[in-house]
């Protein structure tokens, strides 16, 4: 068990980190949408690296597509659970995994 004080700042840290992953998650697709289309990719080393923009509406692969409300449901529990490991005590390092996983 930790105390109270170094709890409090793992999870400043879980959830800063966290919130950190969600802010550049939501920056890198809307630069995607702005600057890449379906219809044609986008070449950076000719042959070996191309970007276009595809949607996934399921899960790993479009596996599941149609389950949302699951989807919603597992998100919930998973982060729920994080939550609750960061409590009984991490280290710095994996504070920060767990928050990048949160995020």
């Amino acid at each position: 068990m930790v105390d109270k004080i170094q709890q409090k700042n793992q999870y400043r840290l879980l959830l800063m980190t966290a919130g950190i992953a969600i802010i550049l998650d939501q920056l890198t697709k809307a630069l995607a949408r702005m600057f890449l289309s379906s219809s044609s990719a986008l070449t950076l080393i000719p042959g070996f690296l191309d970007f276009s923009l595809s949607f996934n509406l399921g899960a790993a692969f479009g596996l599941l597509s149609g389950f949302g409300p699951l989807f919603l449901v597992l998100a919930i529990v998973v982060v729920y659970a994080i939550y609750k490991l960061n409590y009984y005590g991490t280290t710095r390092t994996m504070t920060l995994g767990l928050g990048l996983i949160m995020g």
